[in-house]
């Protein structure tokens, strides 16, 4: 039997279907754009009296507005639990049941899972990017085969590689980045990035593996060419440097760098 201990809490459900449905008895009906431009409608006007929280791993859910990861249920504004900012809800929670052992069956791992996913993404939006790495890797031991995960967790190491390349902690980028190679294998974009990581560290001949792991993926990508056309220019190796850049050129004809590195690289080799 309900407690009813929240009578100020309303949990409802954007699809619809378990909690009450604030959008609406036409709302199952609707196309899938017409529900959402409601649900777009019908939450901000709830947001313009009272607070409002979602369970999401969205944190553009509400258009026009940033969630503040906080714990298991995100407020839109951050200024509704302005003084557990600092360390959010996760004091609160008793985290001895979040699943010490891997579930055996499916489902239940897709829902352990997702309690040390969101501390991670607590963290990371703090900027404490080896704690939420920490979370990440809790989140992968008890659902490694959860498809949601795996998804998940490629963007998240994508932005936690990306942090640590602006801030030249290449160390820490050359892990986030391989950590998403390794979920997600298929993604030029990573491949290519940890090529630029690894060359920042002097691996001259990881960096090149990378970069042509990535133009094997995507053989269309100009950057890919122009990195690599830039670490055989290091390396001295005409010939190649001027197979890169001339690659970039076929691609992007007007590509004053690539031309003069491409000019550049001929001369050198006379």
């Amino acid at each position: 039997m309900p407690q009813r201990l929240r009578t100020d809490v309303e949990p409802h459900d954007r699809g619809g279907l378990v909690f009450p449905n604030p959008y609406g008895r036409d709302f199952r009906s609707l196309s899938k754009q017409e529900k959402e431009s409601r649900r777009q409608e019908v939450e901000k006007q709830i947001l313009s009296f009272r607070p409002l929280y979602y369970s999401t791993m969205n944190p553009q859910i509400l258009q026009g507005t940033a969630l503040r990861w906080l714990g298991l249920a995100q407020p839109v504004r951050a200024s509704d639990l302005q003084r557990l900012d600092s360390s959010g809800l996760w004091p609160f929670y008793v985290q001895r049941a979040f699943y010490d052992q891997v579930p055996a069956d499916y489902r239940t791992r897709a829902l352990a899972c997702y309690f040390p996913f969101m501390k991670g993404l607590f963290w990371e939006q703090r900027q404490d990017a080896e704690r939420a790495g920490w979370c990440f890797r809790w989140a992968e031991c008890l659902g490694g085969d959860v498809l949601w995960l795996g998804t998940n967790l490629v963007l998240e190491y994508n932005r936690l590689g990306y942090e640590a390349y602006l801030r030249q902690q290449w160390g820490r980028a050359r892990l986030f980045y391989r950590e998403s190679v390794r979920l997600g294998p298929a993604a030029a974009d990573a491949w290519m990035n940890l090529g630029a990581v690894l060359e920042r560290l002097n691996e001259d001949r990881n960096s090149e593996a990378a970069y042509l792991k990535s133009i094997e993926i995507n053989p269309n990508s100009p950057q890919a060419y122009h990195n690599l056309g830039a670490l055989y220019w290091k390396l001295k190796d005409w010939k190649r440097a001027e197979e890169a850049f001339a690659a970039v050129l076929k691609m992007e004809p007007q590509n004053r760098s690539a031309e003069h590195f491409l000019n550049q690289a001929r001369l050198r080799q006379k």
